[in-house]
């Protein structure tokens, strides 16, 4: 290469500077899923109080009695630009009315622990997923009384002897009443936010699909990182928005009107929108016979009454949405809207 032709293709890459991203057309095609707060409130039950009998056997010991959990769960969102999650938490009371028999004495104890147990829930846009669960709790006994196997005058010494033994005994006891607190707590949290999540992705196995049959006639844009919110009242996960800005739709959608929603912005020429009516009444046959006997089924495993009102369960569509031009709503599971929570 000559140095006159090297200099002028200098020249020209300094003329031209360097390249300038393209702003995103504000006219290409969009989705955003927006699952309603109301609709994961009802995933959990909203109280519990529960009595069980004890009767066991520890270090030689006879231990039976009752204990009672009761308390409440509660579903906290916090508002984020960047990330679809929100916390359950649990908080309550156990309390313990205990006899503890090891011959010669018998022992009175009540106990007491407030716990408090929480895990987070993230969706990444493909995926619900629950982290870790965290469990405070502590356990804290008093002695009632000391009871003597043996009547007769050695009663009253047997006592005497007894308390301070009983006593010093009770902090290591409690430590351990503490732990296994901690561990119920935890494996019956995991139990019950596991639930929840396995119906959470159900729900969204059937939102994955529907947006794939959109995709597949370039209705909704392809698969790349979504953008994800979380709102004061619902999760959202969009497609199609500029990389670091969060799902919007548009003023006209406030607040969800079902449990799940699908907003697609793709405006619609007549000879468009007279095929996707032509779809949409596809895809209704396909719903009764194939997508909800399917959805129906894994829900049972988890909630036999949320199955029993998703055998009810309906979409709605609604083509140019008021308000809102070029925007489309399809609304899911509107009859799971005031569903009786899951019972634990």
């Amino acid at each position: 290469m000559t140095r006159t032709r090297l200099a002028a293709l200098l020249v020209a890459a300094a003329a031209s500077g360097p390249a300038v991203a393209q702003p995103p057309d504000p006219n290409s095609p969009k989705v955003v899923l927006r699952m309603s707060r109301a609709f994961i409130e009802n995933l959990t039950s909203r109280t519990f109080d529960d009595v069980a009998p004890v009767a066991t056997t520890q270090k030689g010991a006879t231990i039976v009695g009752t204990t009672r959990v009761s308390g409440g769960f509660t579903v906290a969102f916090h508002k984020s630009p960047t990330e679809a999650a929100f916390d359950i938490r649990a908080d309550g009371t156990v309390d313990t009315d205990l006899g503890v028999t090891r011959r010669p004495v018998c022992v009175a104890l009540d106990g007491h622990a407030g716990f408090c147990a929480a895990r987070r829930i993230t969706f990444d846009g493909e995926t619900y997923a629950g982290g870790p669960v965290a469990v405070q709790a502590d356990y804290a006994s008093t002695l009632d009384g000391i009871g003597t196997l043996r009547r007769g005058p050695l009663a009253p010494l047997i006592r005497r002897v007894a308390r301070p033994v009983v006593l010093r005994a009770l902090p290591d006891a409690d430590r351990a009443a503490g732990a296994e607190v901690r561990a119920r707590a935890r494996d019956k949290m995991s139990e019950k936010t596991d639930r929840a999540v396995a119906i959470l992705n159900a729900v969204h196995a059937v939102n994955a699909e529907v947006i794939q049959k959109l995709r597949d006639r370039e209705l909704v844009p392809e698969r790349g990182r979504p953008a994800l919110a979380t709102t004061d009242d619902a999760l959202l996960g969009g497609l199609g928005f500029p990389e670091g800005s969060p799902p919007a739709l548009p003023a006209a959608a406030v607040g969800p009107s079902g449990p799940v929603e699908i907003w697609v912005y793709r405006p619609l020429s007549p000879a468009q929108r007279l095929v996707l009516e032509r779809i949409h009444t596809e895809a209704k046959r396909k719903w009764e016979k194939d997508v909800k006997p399917r959805f129906v089924a894994e829900v049972e495993r988890h909630s036999p009454e949320l199955a029993r009102r998703a055998e009810a369960a309906t979409h709605e569509v609604t083509f140019d949405f008021p308000g809102a031009p070029g925007w489309h709503c399809i609304r899911f599971f509107r009859e799971l809207r005031d569903a009786e929570p899951n019972t634990p």
